[in-house]
């Protein structure tokens, strides 16, 4: 609900950095819920310092729209390292990964201090810079325990990704610091197995998976994870709360507790190689050099998205540079019911049908047979007349009287205006058939 521009902060004497510059997006500038969350994102990040969380440089507003003037990371998400490593058929190594999440829980654990629960904690807002420093991004959607307390989440809407999510915030529950551990324990799962965890048909079929916490083992999907490495992920990944960690912290010295035992130790170093072999080790002097003297694609791209310009397509693929710090809010699909209930419904509504089909058609089939009609006339009485109905600009014709008797009834005389074929003439037998009759009778008769 916000879009990312990289810009440069000057000041005097040629000074000048880069930063990101985040803003509402502009139809939605107006809407007062975007805006309040926009408000609440600069007051809670303007509160937090730590080395692993992006910094808020400035919050101001021009004109009408909002923006908030982060710190630029110069390097990629873990989205991009996760698709990059796929791609090369390289999973990260162990080490790697224990790297990234512990500087992960320490700038989670800093915000939770502070009773804060970031509440979309996903690879697209964890981000890797070239040097190996890790940085914890977007709390949009974040929310103090005390507001919390004070305004709860309008019921019935779902914000965040929904296969990131905790158990209980995909059931819309209360939350606490706990549910960001899940969230990070999902993180861990998919670096490892370089898979999804929650990957099903539709994002319907995803929000019943996470909230049954359908969560198969790491062994069962990459058997040479480390035993210890695994169950403190694990951990992370209970369905129940109160069976997870306590806190970030702890997970973090279960981590580091493993590297000790592998014999590492939490190296920017060694995670900065890893950003080499997968993108390049002149990655970072490609991308610098692309902001000091941008080409006219790039500067088209950095312009807002209504400044007029020809479309172009630029080589060094600027999207994927520039650190998506986005707000997200995903609303659930609309309840349906289960589809194997339709073929019941459908066939209960056809035999219904026929039953009502077949007790008309039999009704209709016995008056026919009975010769009745729905006019009822007494035999005795004079013969019907029906009075036609006029018509206009003709005169009415004078119709027939009928008289209606049932077929068993035998008739004297036909009713006025009624004309009968008259009766076939019996034959008379001639002699020389009767001679025959009397021949073949037995004597005596």
């Amino acid at each position: 609900m916000a879009e990312v521009f990289l810009a440069r902060r000057a000041g005097p004497e040629g000074f000048e950095k880069r930063v990101a510059l985040k803003r509402i997006l502009p139809h939605l500038a107006r809407q007062r819920d975007f805006v309040a969350m926009f408000l609440d994102e600069a007051k809670l990040a303007a509160g937090i310092e730590h080395p692993h969380i992006v910094h808020i440089h400035d919050f101001g507003r021009d004109g009408d729209a909002y923006y908030l003037a982060m710190e630029y990371v110069c390097g990629e998400d873990l989205a991009a390292l996760w698709r990059r490593a796929n791609e090369l058929g390289a999973p990260l190594p162990f080490a790697d990964v224990a790297t990234i999440l512990v500087a992960a829980c320490e700038a989670l654990h800093h915000a939770h201090e502070q009773g804060i629960v970031h509440r979309d904690v996903t690879p697209g807002n964890l981000l890797v810079s070239f040097d190996g420093v890790v940085k914890l991004a977007d709390f949009g959607i974040a929310k103090s325990q005390a507001v919390a307390s004070r305004a709860q989440t309008v019921a019935g809407t779902l914000k965040g990704k929904i296969a990131y999510m905790s158990p209980e915030q995909a059931r819309a529950r209360r939350l606490d610091r706990r549910s960001d551990l899940f969230s990070l324990g999902v993180v861990a799962w998919e670096l490892l197995t370089g898979k999804r965890l929650f990957h099903r048909r539709n994002d319907l079929d995803v929000l019943r998976a996470v909230q049954m916490s359908d969560v198969p083992p790491l062994a069962s999907v990459r058997p040479d994870v480390p035993p210890a490495l695994a169950a403190a992920i694990e951990t992370a990944l209970e369905a129940d709360v109160d069976d997870r960690w306590d806190t970030a912290a702890e997970l973090a010295q279960a981590l580091l507790a493993w590297l000790a035992a592998a014999g590492e130790t939490p190296s920017k170093a060694r995670v900065a190689a890893t950003m080499a072999r997968l993108f390049g080790s002149d990655a970072a002097e490609r991308r610098l050099a692309a902001v000091r003297a941008p080409s006219d694609a790039t500067a088209s791209f950095l312009l807002p998205p209504d400044a007029p310009s020809e479309p172009r397509l630029s080589p060094l693929r600027p999207e994927r540079w520039i650190p998506q710090i986005a707000m997200h809010l995903h609303l659930p699909p609309p309840r349906m019911p289960p589809l194997r209930l339709v073929g019941p419904l459908l066939a209960l509504l056809l035999s219904a049908g026929g039953l009502l089909f077949g007790f008309h058609s039999q009704r209709a089939s016995r008056a026919l047979s009975a010769g009745l009609v729905p006019t009822s006339v007494a035999p005795a009485a004079a013969p019907a007349t029906v009075e036609p109905l006029p018509t206009l600009g003709a005169p009415a014709l004078a119709a027939p009287a009928l008289k209606l008797v049932p077929r068993a009834l035998h008739i004297e005389e036909p009713p006025v205006g009624l004309q009968l074929p008259p009766a076939p003439a019996q034959k008379r037998p001639t002699r020389a058939r009767h001679d025959r009759q009397r021949r073949t009778q037995p004597d005596g008769v």
